[in-house]
């Protein structure tokens, strides 16, 4: 009888072993099958925001296009203005007249002066658009 016991008890235990065995596996199953469904979830935001991200890019290297086109012309202007000064400067001196205190010649200054801001706040966005490789 003892023996009969001790193999009762035996299988017993290993169905318990058994049955301990595959819960670990269900369970590690669950985990991993969790864990997957949230990384895919994770790929999918991350692919939307690499897409939005380019999408940016490239709404923003059309605007640096549109921007350094105007800036073109802006160059352009601060050329012609200087010459004009110049011309009235030349003009008024021989004419013997002080054009300096004028309101049209006082604009004319401070629009020239306006064009170095305008240089260098181009050159930060100059600088920004070089260093993004599309």
């Amino acid at each position: 009888m003892n023996t009969t016991k001790s193999v009762y008890n035996k299988l017993f235990q290993e169905d318990k072993v058994e049955l301990a065995s595959e819960r670990v596996e269900l369970s590690l199953k669950d985990d991993i099958e969790k864990t997957l469904n949230n990384l895919y979830g994770d790929f999918d935001s991350v692919d939307k925001a690499i897409v939005k991200f380019y999408d940016q890019l490239f709404v923003a290297k059309k605007t640096y296009e549109a921007v350094s086109a105007d800036m073109t012309k802006v160059l352009a202007y601060e050329k012609t203005l200087q010459g004009k000064r110049d011309e009235l400067l030349k003009v008024g001196k021989e004419l013997g007249i002080d054009v300096t205190g004028s309101a049209f010649y006082k604009d004319a200054i401070a629009a020239l002066n306006r064009f170095a801001d305008i240089k260098s706040e181009f050159k930060v966005a100059e600088s920004a658009y070089k260093s993004i490789k599309l």
